[in-house]
Order: structure tokens, then sequence, then C-alpha cells
């Protein structure tokens, strides 16, 4: 470790945890009782048998900052989404939420710069979690931007992009890949007031996340 210039860490985690209807909605605003099958429960417990990750993170001149890492997962049970057929058909679908065993590398860049008037944040991740039950497994590629501007610390202006690649669970499923382009705007009149605009998905992209 070089202080306040570049740290090195090593992490080993593991353990159980309840996935409950309201930590599945806080990940997906759309997230539904109805993601069961034959009646099952859709909220049940997570198990990661292990979890290791190694990185290093620093700064350069208190501007530049990053964060770099690298590292593997083994999910025992992990609730992911899938589809089921109705009356045994694949002309009607609905979506499902099913725990299954799951295993993957993992790799992850964040970077950025922060002065006075300029804020400017990236990242970008890669994951191959297989699972070992029919389900969509996360996205292998994310990437995003995120870009502000502000004018004495009272007028902010950004932009921001994030993209996420395909996830397939057959040839009849696929959540496609999408490009979310926003831009955001914020005027603040004191300390605990200010108004905000943001808009997204500038593209018109359907973003199934």
């Amino acid at each position: 470790m070089v202080k306040k210039y570049l740290n090195v860490y090593l992490e080993a985690k593991g353990g159980t945890e309840v996935a409950s209807y309201a930590s599945m909605l806080q990940g997906n605003h759309h997230f539904s009782s109805l993601y069961s099958f034959a009646n099952s429960s859709i909220t049940g417990i997570s198990m990661e048998r292990v979890g290791a990750k190694f990185g290093f993170e620093g700064n350069f001149v208190q501007r530049f900052f990053y964060d770099l890492s690298a590292g593997y997962n083994n999910y025992l049970s992990l609730p992911v989404y899938t589809v089921f057929g109705l009356a045994g058909t694949q002309s009607v679908m609905t979506p499902g939420i099913v725990y299954s065993a799951a295993a993957g590398l993992r790799a992850d860049a964040k970077m950025g710069w922060k002065s006075e008037r300029v804020d400017v944040e990236a990242y970008f991740a890669f994951s191959n979690l297989k699972v070992e039950v029919p389900a969509f497994a996360p996205s292998q590629f994310k990437a995003g931007v995120d870009a502000k501007y502000n004018w004495n610390k009272r007028i902010y202006a950004g932009v921001f992009c994030d993209y996420a690649s395909a996830s397939k669970y057959s040839d009849f499923a696929i959540l496609p890949y999408y490009v979310d382009l926003g831009l955001m705007g914020e005027y603040k009149l004191n300390r605990k007031f200010s108004l905000w605009l943001e808009a997204g998905n500038l593209l018109n992209m359907t973003i199934q996340k």
C-alpha cells in the first residue's frame, strides 16, 4: 500500500441472505408477486458458498481515481429471472423467479475525475456467471459514464449513458441489449432545497434491467 495513492485489497465472504419481496422490488420496480410458478414462493434464501475479490484502488494528484478488481462467486442458491410457458406452450409466456446454483468469474473497473467544476465517473463490468437451471444469466458486459459540470456549485448540468449486453434464455426469450442515454439539470436554491430534472432513454430503446 502506498499511503493516499494506492491501496491493495483482498476480500473473501459467504453466507446467507433473505431474498425478501422488498429487496426484489428494490432491484426491479416492475417486480410482482405473480412471478411464481405453481404457487411456489418467490421469496427464499440466497446462499453464497464463496465470494472472493482481489483488487487495487487509488488516485493521482487527488483528481483521477480508480478501482480495479477481479473475483469469483459461487452460489448454492441465487434468485434469477426466468419465463414460464402456460399450458405447456411457448406461445404464451410469463416472467418468474427461480432459485439456482451459479458460479463464475467477474472483473470490474471504476475510474473518474473530480475537480472544482467537473465530475466524471465511468465503470465497466464483466461477468460470466453461469446458472444451472433454464434462466436469464446476468448481462455479460455492462458499462457506463456519468459526467457533470457545475457553475459556482449552484447550477449543475450533466449527461449519462449506461450499456448492458443482451441476456438470452432461448431463441424465443431474449432480454435485448440497451443503451440508456440521458441528460440532467439541477438548480440549488439553498443547502436544503433544489430544482432537479432528468430525462432518460433518449434513444427510445427497450430497457429491461
